[in-house]
């Protein structure tokens, strides 16, 4: 953790875990993240670990088994997540300091991040049956769950999907396939978009 006079602090988990994912959460200081769990292959856990005063040595608190991304909201401490149930999954909400996540949706999802305000939940959802885990739909839904709305027909993403800090303005690249007719050659290119949302 380093901050902005370059002053550098070195924590260490106690579990040794492969770390996929890492955020910082400010209010209470501490750090969400990803890690493999080395005793069961392809599980990744969410956890949450509170900065100590005295000692650089973390103990994180497992948030939720088997989750693939999740996404810090800091201006109300709580982390949205896509979790694993088999065939499906589940996009959950987890508030710092409450122990148990609360479930906002079922389906097949890719991702999941809050909108800069908090207020807005942007995912990715997987069309029915489709086997192409690029091709995702994006939508947009209350930070409750409620008001679900898509914003675009199935796509190929080939990037994760930012959300512009202060404007409702959504950006992203797009996998498209390049035929050269000449060579019978194919390439893949991507192209980046910016989506214009309104909430009503």
């Amino acid at each position: 953790l380093s901050d902005n006079n370059g002053n550098r602090t070195v924590y260490k988990n106690p579990n040794n875990d492969t770390l996929l994912q890492v955020a910082y959460i400010g209010d209470e200081p501490g750090f969400v993240f990803i890690a493999a769990n080395p005793a069961v292959e392809d599980e990744t856990n969410l956890y949450y670990a509170r900065i100590p005063d005295e000692s650089n040595n973390l103990s994180p608190t497992l948030i939720s088994e088997n989750v693939s991304s999740f996404n810090v909201d800091q201006l109300n401490n709580q982390v949205a997540f896509v979790k694993n149930s088999g065939d499906t999954q589940s996009i959950c909400v987890w508030q710092l300091n409450h122990s148990k996540p609360s479930v906002l949706a079922s389906g097949s999802f890719g991702s999941v991040q809050f909108t800069p305000s908090g207020e807005n939940i942007i995912y990715t959802q997987l069309a029915t049956g489709n086997t192409d885990l690029k091709s995702q739909s994006i939508w947009i839904m209350d930070s409750n769950g409620n008001n679900p709305l898509q914003l675009t027909a199935p796509i190929k993403l080939s990037s994760t999907i930012v959300c512009h800090p202060f404007q409702s303005i959504l950006f992203f690249s797009i996998e498209r396939n390049t035929d050269n007719t000449e060579s019978f050659n194919s390439r893949v290119i991507s192209e980046v978009y910016q989506l214009v949302y309104q909430v009503q």
